[in-house]
């Protein structure tokens, strides 16, 4: 029998950096409902933009989505400050061809009733409080475009004059494009800033679990929390997070949501100040896999999040990321010889004979002790796409495959196969 080994199986599409028309995002889950997924998680928010608006009024629903903001003017993208431009291929990836594109309400529900008619469930992503380069900019854009700026959370008003359109953590402002000082939004509840910053983004949220439970009947969330960067000199510190995350969590809890967050900014000691529902995406390994040592942090092993009682998803980079990005010291991150990027073990071979749902370590080139889940506790695996790199390919290549460009070594990069 061909039954599957896990009770959720969910494919993410990056739908913040790349922009994904909803012809094509239909299509993909009348194909993964053949392959026998079932879940589909969006994801909405990131460096390079936010791409779903849920603001036409056409949508409201009086007693069950009636936001309090329009916040349309946060829909659009920035090709993120990192972004290489490689002289392998000759391709300016800094260009965005389809900059400020995004799924409108219209086009959401059509990929709702889509998932409908073929038994997908739908997971919307939202990730905070970092990967926020893109909306602390635009919050920052949007107030010097309008000083009288203002918007309301739980009914109090927020007036963006009291900050200058200022959210992030570092301060920064008056920057003509995202940067690093706008990666991380401010935590703090002691400050005008660090208040009006989760005001702004709880409000997102309510909105969004407002809209998918609804139209969707999601039941599921994931809030990202990953790669928070606490490098740069900044306004709080890690003991913030935990109860930032909770916060979180609790207003999608009272929406009827269940949370999940990636693993990899969940120091050793502070498991228990998460709340204990708070579900773990493992992605992040605690071995670095260049040298084989310990990271610089302690990232908790799969057996203490299991003896800390989470459900886990499988979501290991290796096997599990498809990766639009390029460079000419490491070519392409889909490259079964780019182990810088550490996802060489995402093509089809490695993931059919060397990866299973239940055993989350890294396999191939580096040695890692085998890390099982329990089936109890084992609440699924992913396979993830993320377009760092909008600008690589069409979403057609993508599907379709394409032949590497940028080392040259013959190996064909297919999304479906």
């Amino acid at each position: 029998y061909d039954t599957p080994d896990t009770r959720e199986r969910t494919a993410q599409l990056d739908c913040a950096r790349k922009y994904l028309t909803a012809e094509y995002i239909c299509n993909f889950v009348k194909e993964m409902s053949w392959m026998g997924y079932n879940t589909l998680q969006l994801h909405f928010s990131e460096d390079g933009g936010f791409r779903a608006d849920l603001w036409d009024p056409t949508y409201y629903v009086n007693g069950h989505y009636q936001p309090e903001n329009d916040f349309t003017w946060l829909c659009g993208s920035k090709t993120q400050y990192w972004t290489h431009n490689s002289t392998l291929t000759g391709v300016n990836y800094k260009i965005d061809p389809d900059e400020n594109k995004y799924l409108t309400t219209a086009d959401l529900i059509e990929i709702i009733d889509t998932c409908k008619e073929y038994h997908i469930d739908i997971i919307p992503s939202f990730d905070s409080p970092a990967h926020m380069d893109y909306l602390t900019w635009k919050f920052e854009q949007n107030y010097l475009s309008n000083r009288s700026y203002s918007f309301k959370y739980n009914g109090e008003v927020f007036n963006a004059s009291a900050t200058s359109g200022c959210i992030n953590y570092t301060g920064t402002t008056g920057q003509s494009a995202p940067n690093g000082n706008y990666t991380t939004m401010d935590i703090r509840d002691t400050t005008t800033r660090g208040k009006m910053s989760q005001a702004f983004v709880l409000s997102i949220y309510k909105d969004m679990a407002d809209f998918f439970k609804y139209y969707a009947g999601s039941t599921k969330f994931n809030i990202g929390a990953d790669e928070v960067a606490l490098t740069r000199t900044g306004a709080w510190t890690y003991n913030l997070f935990p109860g930032y995350i909770n916060e979180v969590n609790r207003l999608l809890n009272g929406k009827g949501y269940t949370c999940r967050m990636f693993n990899d900014f969940i120091k050793s000691d502070y498991i228990a100040q998460f709340d204990d529902n708070i579900q773990i995406l493992y992605w992040n390994s605690p071995y670095n896999s260049i040298n084989g040592a310990a990271n610089a942090y302690s990232v908790p092993s799969v057996a203490s999040m299991v003896n800390d009682g989470r459900m886990i998803y499988n979501c290991i980079n290796q096997h599990t990321y498809y990766v639009l990005r390029i460079n000419d010291s490491q070519g392409d991150a889909r490259s079964k010889t780019c182990y810088q990027w550490e996802f060489y073990g995402a093509d089809e071979q490695s993931i059919y004979y060397d990866w299973t749902p239940n055993n989350i370590r890294k396999k191939g080139k580096f040695t890692e002790p085998d890390a099982i889940v329990p089936t109890s506790q084992l609440g699924g695996a992913y396979f993830l796409t993320w377009h760092d790199y909008a600008a690589v390919n069409t979403e057609t290549e993508m599907w379709n495959g394409v032949w590497d460009t940028a080392k040259k070594t013959g190996e064909f990069y297919s999304l479906r196969d």
